[in-house]
C-alpha cells in the first residue's frame, strides 16, 4: 500500500524493509543484502560486478567461501571495473593462489612471468635468470646447470661473449660432467687442446 500511495519502487521498500524480514525469518543480513543487489543495483546503478565484490566478505560468511577465492573468482569483475589488466590481478591474487591450491610461490612466479614481462618490459630471459633458484628447487636442478643453460640469454643481455660466459662457468661444468679444469681453459682458450 505504501509504494501505492506515495510512489516508492517496490525494490527500495523491500530494501527498507530488509531489517524486518530479516528479524522475522532469521535470514542474515548479508543474506538479504546479496538477493536484494539486483534491485539495489537498478536504484542507484551500481554495477553487478561491484555489489558483489563489496558483499564478498558476507559471501564468504554465508558459504564458508575462502576471501582469497571470492577475489580471485571476482579479479575479472575487478578488472573490468577499474581497468587494471587481467594479468596484474592474476600476480597479485598470486599468494591467494598458492594457499588455495598449494601451489609453490615459485611455481607460481615463473608461470605468471610472461604476464611480468608484458606489464613492466622484461625480457624473458631475465625473468628466468631471476626464477633460476625457484626453478632449482621445484625441480632439482644443480644451479650451475641452470645458469649455464641461461648463459645465452645471459650474453644477449648484457653483451657478454659466449665464450667468456662458458669460461666464468667452467667450474661448474667441471663440476657437473667431469671435465678437467685445465682442459676446459684449453677448449675456452682457441687453442687447439691437443697442442
Amino acid at each position: 500500500m505504501a509504494g501505492d500511495l506515495f510512489n516508492i519502487p517496490k525494490s527500495l521498500l523491500w530494501i527498507s524493509y530488509s531489517g524486518m524480514a530479516g528479524d522475522l525469518f532469521n535470514i542474515p543480513e548479508s543474506l538479504l543484502w546479496i538477493s536484494y543487489s539486483g534491485m539495489a543495483s537498478d536504484l542507484f546503478n551500481i554495477p553487478e560486478s561491484l555489489l558483489w565484490m563489496s558483499h564478498s566478505g558476507m559471501a564468504g560468511d554465508l558459504f564458508n567461501i575462502p576471501e582469497s577465492l571470492l577475489w580471485i573468482s571476482y579479479s575479472g569483475m575487478a578488472g573490468d571495473l577499474f581497468n587494471i589488466p587481467e594479468s596484474l590481478l592474476w600476480i597479485s591474487y598470486s599468494g591467494m593462489a598458492g594457499d588455495l591450491f598449494n601451489i609453490p610461490e615459485s611455481l607460481l612466479w615463473i608461470s605468471y612471468s610472461g604476464m611480468a614481462g608484458d606489464l613492466f618490459n622484461i625480457p624473458e630471459s631475465l625473468l628466468w635468470m631471476s626464477h633460476s633458484g625457484m626453478a632449482g628447487d621445484l625441480f632439482n636442478i644443480p644451479e650451475s646447470l641452470l645458469w649455464m643453460s641461461h648463459s645465452g640469454m645471459a650474453g644477449d643481455l648484457f653483451n657478454i661473449p659466449e665464450s667468456l660466459l662458458w669460461m666464468s662457468h667452467s667450474g661448474m661444468a667441471g663440476d657437473l660432467f667431469n671435465i678437467p679444469e685445465s682442459l676446459l681453459w684449453m677448449s675456452h682458450s682457441g687453442m687447439p687442446t691437443d697442442s
